[in-house]
């Protein structure tokens, strides 16, 4: 199996720090959506990383869950929780877009890399909402 398709799969444990025996509120019930329909497209994507609509709805999928992110982290009405999680998701966002340009000739390894990284910052971005929220 791909390296870039195991490296994915530790997103989906984003949903993990939520599951704690109580109800889900619609906006958690649309986030952990949201990690698993995220998740599955990144695979998809990287099984056929020549189709351009699978892209556009791996990208887009990504990017309402980094905009989710920002609505929750703002709930949370706690300035440290906000400003990591918007430093967070600018830094691993900002570090893709670089091994894209600037690391393109390793890119299995580097985003392979780098979906680890990212899996850790959901983790971690989970495990602070279902903390505060």
């Amino acid at each position: 199996m791909s390296p870039l398709i195991v490296s994915t799969l530790p997103h989906y444990l984003a949903v993990v720090p939520f599951f704690k025996g109580r109800k889900f509120s619609y906006i958690i019930h649309t986030y952990i959506t949201t990690i698993i329909l995220s998740s599955t497209l990144s695979i998809v994507w990287h099984l056929n990383p020549g189709s351009t609509p699978i892209m556009v709805a791996d990208y887009s999928a990504a990017g309402i869950w980094g905009v989710l992110d920002v609505v929750l982290a703002q709930q949370t009405d706690n300035f440290t929780v906000i400003s990591r999680i918007v430093v967070l998701d600018g830094g691993v966002f900002c570090l893709n877009i670089f091994i894209n340009i600037f690391l393109i000739k390793y890119y299995v390894l580097f985003h392979s890399l780098w979906h680890c990284l990212s899996a850790m910052k959901c983790i971690y971005v989970s495990h602070l909402f279902a903390n505060y929220i």
